[in-house]
């Protein structure tokens, strides 16, 4: 660990460590980290640190979507993977102040569909989940919430998207995290409209994760299991990847017919 101190308008502000995102192969037996970053802070609105990585496998090429903080704030930014794991131009496609954002798989009546949870700055301050659409992955547009907190609940202060959608029968999956009044994340899975994800279909009432276990509640963010990646395992499970207190990676399959079977129509 180490520290940077960043002369800030007449501030000095402290950090104690600057994220970067490394490639990882897995096996049944080992874990391979790769020596090189393939994300690190390469201009000022990055400085700060690269995290949240998302993957989408979208017109036949991964792309890898992630969050940057810089002085000026959180920004979205987007680049693909090549064949042998080397990275193309990242662009910036969302400023100040957006998080976790993630892209649809696949083009939704013709437009391309992000999810994004802006920080909301207002006196109401309930950030939530909003959708985008864009012709051209460039220039993104027609903003609307899909996805808001829930007064009283476990997801009662803050909500956001934590893996790319996955496509089912029924419609749009998508595991979201939710905050509560402690400051715990949880995870909660929702289910949106095939032809327009704008629709909430259901929602799951309870979490379907939360932090349990010893390596999930203690570390550098206490209670806290946060998912960045989730895996299609033949066609009845889902593996999702997350960070557990800001310290370490986990790993858990879920059955998908018991996931859709968590869910309760309502509103959003």
């Amino acid at each position: 660990m180490r520290e940077y101190r960043l002369g800030l308008r007449q501030q000095e502000l402290l950090l104690s460590y600057i994220s970067q995102l490394r490639l990882v192969e897995l096996t049944a037996t080992d874990v391979k980290v790769a020596q090189c970053p393939l994300v690190c802070p390469f201009d000022v609105f990055t400085q700060f640190g690269c995290e949240d990585p998302r993957v989408t496998i979208l017109d036949g090429k991964p792309h890898l979507v992630f969050s940057a903080i810089g002085p000026y704030g959180s920004t979205s930014w987007i680049a693909t993977i090549s064949a042998d794991n080397t990275l193309g131009q990242a662009k910036m496609i969302l400023g100040p102040d957006h998080k976790h954002s993630t892209i649809f798989p696949a083009k939704i009546a013709d437009q391309y569909c992000l999810l994004t949870r802006p920080l909301s700055r207002t006196y109401l301050r309930s950030s939530g989940i909003w959708l985008m659409r864009s012709p051209d992955m460039v220039y993104w547009g027609t903003p609307f919430p899909i996805l808001l907190p829930r007064p009283g609940m476990w997801d009662g202060v803050r909500v956001g998207p934590s893996t790319t959608p996955v496509l089912t029968r029924e419609g749009w999956l998508l595991f979201y995290y939710g905050v509560d009044h402690e400051d715990t994340y949880r995870v909660g899975v929702a289910l949106f409209s095939r032809e327009n994800p704008q629709n909430l279909i259901a929602r799951s009432r309870q979490p379907v994760l939360a932090p349990t276990l010893e390596w999930e509640r203690v570390g550098r963010r206490a209670d806290t299991v946060f998912p960045c990646g989730v895996e299609v395992i033949g066609t009845e499970t889902l593996r999702l990847y997350y960070g557990a207190a800001d310290t370490h990676i986990g790993s858990a399959d879920v059955d998908l017919a018991s996931l859709l079977g968590m869910l309760d129509e309502q509103t959003r």
